[in-house]
């Protein structure tokens, strides 16, 4: 993925490689094209529309399908990279049999897809069908092989042929001769030969009974064992000087015909090359269509040209920390938004969900402009140059945590010209509150004049005022009084925060404060009750 589009920091907070990691391709074919994934970028929103298509059109295909799809995930399990090969060849290399077997078995799993893909169904998938090279393939399965493996028949080579055939007759006559011996060894009271040899115990009266015997000689010994082996007639040992050399002279031929098959799969490569890239598509386009299929993702709708609206998302889920949430027993609680061009202010209390909004727009826009489906009951977007989130993170490269902050916010906002989702999570929160709103106050202003749609989160009170920005608000605690609170809990319950939160977002048609949800939550999570009381009292006066 481009850094532009997604920087190191914005992928880790949006938790992308996460839900990268959900996509099972079966292939390093596929892997590979997982790992080079690259977004759509605004003026290639017809590109992205025919990708989301495909990618919905092939989850309900897969959905109804099922025996299909397990011959498709059985073929392309099967498949190896074998761009190193075609290259090798391409260069004029001389491939291996073993590489050639790898391209005959390549070629073999490429017909069967080419079957599964003939399907009329899945006619609008034609362009990533692949094409194979079955007059390759008859080549390399000259002899009557089994399709699915390989040898150097004699098919290839006469000469090859004739140095076999010549080889094949001395061992049979060295056989022969090797079982004359020990019929001949055994009709003397020598038994119990094993591949032609026999062993005996050097303290046994054979042993040294046969040390001098003219038809056996002592091949090799050790502290304990005496291994024989017949001799060979001086004709024999020449059969058998002749055989080596057969096979020096059969070694270097096969390499001749290694090479001149290689030659052949040259003039096939780039048409394999690009079968390669088909079916590494097709490898990602089940894992994505698969993954779809289990988290419910919906088509986005692509928008185009000049409009009001930016991302407008019902009922979204991070499908991340959706599937943690249910681990453990919880449900996700879907949000929803529509954000337009410029700045838009969220705010709410602590634990009420903000963070997590803006990690499910982030995500969701990241999943939409990659052409996947999206975990939402609908979803709208322009496609944008870049993502980014700034949240306060720890420190580094010897920055303050406000340091690193506003250092990566600086690069972001050296963009501003382009089109950018800016997701920016409670900046300067620890700093002086008279700077940090004044900071916040004036990058939402310089971002609301921008071609860039910018969503902030905040405690600060007045920001959406002073800004005159969009103004988002999540309901929280907002409907349960401290009083309420007071009677409902006596210690720490999380658990009790989660029932009564509200996951929802409204929309703040005229300034009001932030809300003081943290004194609810406090006691919520077993802060004493003198405490609050004391807290409240501050409070009032404050």
């Amino acid at each position: 993925m481009s850094d532009l589009f997604l920087d190191r920091d914005t992928r880790e907070r949006v938790e992308w490689d996460y839900l990268l990691s959900l996509l099972e391709v079966r292939s390093p074919l596929g892997l590979q094209y997982k790992n080079r994934l690259k977004p759509y970028l605004p003026g290639e929103e017809k590109e992205l529309k025919e990708e989301l298509r495909r990618s919905q059109k092939f989850s309900q295909f897969i959905s109804q399908n099922r025996d299909w799809l397990h011959q498709l995930s059985s073929n392309l399990q099967e498949l190896k990279d074998l761009r190193n090969s075609l290259k090798k060849a391409k260069e004029g290399g001389r491939l291996s049999v073993t590489e050639l077997f790898e391209i005959k078995r390549f070629l073999f799993i490429l017909e069967n897809l080419k079957g599964l893909m003939r399907n009329r169904e899945l006619s609008w998938l034609a362009r990533f069908r692949p094409k194979g090279a079955p007059a390759l393939f008859r080549i390399l399965n000259k002899g009557n092989q089994s399709p699915q493996s390989f040898y150097l028949v004699d098919e290839y080579s006469p000469q090859l042929k004739k140095l076999r055939r010549e080889k094949l007759e001395l061992r049979s006559k060295l056989e022969q001769e090797k079982s004359r011996i020990v019929e001949e060894l055994r009709k003397m009271g020598l038994e119990h030969f094993h591949q032609g040899e026999i062993t005996l115990q050097k303290e046994t009266p054979e042993a040294s009974k046969i040390l001098s015997h003219p038809l056996i000689y002592l091949k090799s010994e050790n502290l304990h064992s005496l291994v024989f082996a017949p001799r060979l007639s001086s004709e024999a040992l020449k059969w058998s000087g002749r055989i080596k050399e057969i096979e020096v002279e059969e070694a270097k031929r096969e390499k001749e015909v290694c090479q001149v098959l290689s030659r052949k799969v040259a003039n096939f490569a780039e048409s394999l090359e690009q079968d390669t890239e088909r079916v590494a598509y097709l490898d990602f386009l089940l894992a994505k269509s698969e993954a779809a299929l289990n988290y419910g993702g919906i088509m986005p709708q692509i928008l185009k040209g000049e409009g009001k609206t930016s991302v407008s998302m019902s009922n979204g889920v991070h499908l991340p920390l959706a599937l943690r949430l249910k681990e453990k027993g919880y449900r996700f609680h879907p949000l929803s938004i529509h954000l337009k061009e410029g700045a838009a202010l969220l705010t709410g209390a602590n634990m009420s969900g903000k963070t997590v909004l803006l990690k499910t727009v982030g995500l969701n826009v990241c999943l939409a402009q990659h052409g996947m489906l999206v975990p939402a009951k609908s979803f709208k977007l322009r496609p944008f140059d870049f993502v980014f989130f700034s949240t306060r993170g720890k420190e580094q490269d010897g920055l303050s945590a406000f340091g690193a902050e506003i250092s990566g916010l600086k690069r972001a906002l050296s963009l501003s010209k382009k089109r950018g989702l800016f997701l920016v999570d409670e900046l300067a929160r620890g700093t002086n509150p008279k700077e940090g709103f004044a900071i916040n106050a004036a990058i939402l202003k310089f971002l609301s004049d921008t071609k860039s749609t910018s969503l902030f989160t905040s405690h600060f009170d007045g920001l959406a005022r002073v800004c005159r920005v969009e103004h988002w608000q999540m309901a929280g605690l907002g409907n349960i009084s401290l009083d309420q609170v007071k009677l409902l809990v006596k210690g720490a319950s999380e658990d009790l925060i989660l029932t009564l939160m509200e996951y929802r977002l409204e929309k703040v048609k005229k300034e009001q404060a932030v809300p003081h949800d943290a004194l609810k939550i406090a006691l919520l999570l077993g802060l004493d009750e003198v405490v609050i009381e004391l807290a409240e009292t501050f409070l009032k006066k404050v």
